[in-house]
């Protein structure tokens, strides 16, 4: 198990590697390529367009981050596990805890991974809630940051999936009380126009009666 994460790093890293390798060599290219060709200076100084992350490198960093922070979490609860070993009643004797066997803790190691996978996709979702546009301008201070989003959630995976699932739920709630506040707004205007064209209409015909 161990030698199998470890070759998934190694090729998700390589990958990973590849991906920017190639992306600085596109970037670089038409620089070279204007060098080489005219050398003239240029008076227009426009600033440099906001290029967003691609999905490839999206997911090999989550990827990536994702299986480093979830053997973290599993390296740092490993030595929570405990195994309860139910007590004989005919004895007396009580339940007692024992380490937890090999098994149990390839188990949990899986269970690691597979949470800080999930968590590590998630964090585009939590960065869109933040209202952040991070991802649509790919840096490398914005790569350093976004890598370590994803491997402080796939860390702390437990904790980030609740914190996420309620913050969205708040979110939805509060777009729901300003969808019915805004609705009720609405209504009030019609109301009081209805009240001002009844009006309205009650003095024209009070016009309309007076004799002239």
């Amino acid at each position: 198990m161990k030698h199998l994460f470890v070759s998934l790093l190694l090729l998700t890293s390589v990958a990973l590697s590849a991906t920017f390798a190639q992306d600085s060599t596109n970037h670089s290219a038409p620089t070279s390529a204007s060098a080489t060709g005219n050398l003239a200076p240029t008076t227009d100084d426009k600033p440099a367009k906001e290029v967003p992350f691609s999905m490839q490198e999206m997911l090999l960093i989550i990827a990536l981050c994702g299986l480093v922070g979830g053997y973290a979490n599993y390296r740092r609860t490993a030595e929570q596990l405990r195994t309860t070993v139910t007590g004989s009643a005919t004895l007396g004797t009580e339940p007692v805890t024992q380490p937890a066997t090999p098994d149990e803790r390839r188990r949990h190691l899986l269970t690691c991974l597979t949470l800080g996978l999930l968590s590590s996709a998630l964090v585009p979702l939590f960065l869109n809630s933040l209202s952040s546009n991070l991802l649509y301008n790919k840096t490398d201070q914005n790569l350093l940051i976004f890598a370590g989003f994803c491997l402080l959630a796939g860390i702390a995976s437990n904790g980030f999936i609740d914190a996420l699932t309620q913050r969205m739920l708040n979110q939805m709630k509060e777009t729901q009380r300003q969808v019915n506040e805004a609705a009720r707004q609405v209504n009030e205007s019609r109301i009081e126009t209805a009240t001002l064209l009844e009006s309205s209409r009650e003095q024209l015909e009070n016009l309309k009666e007076k004799p002239e």
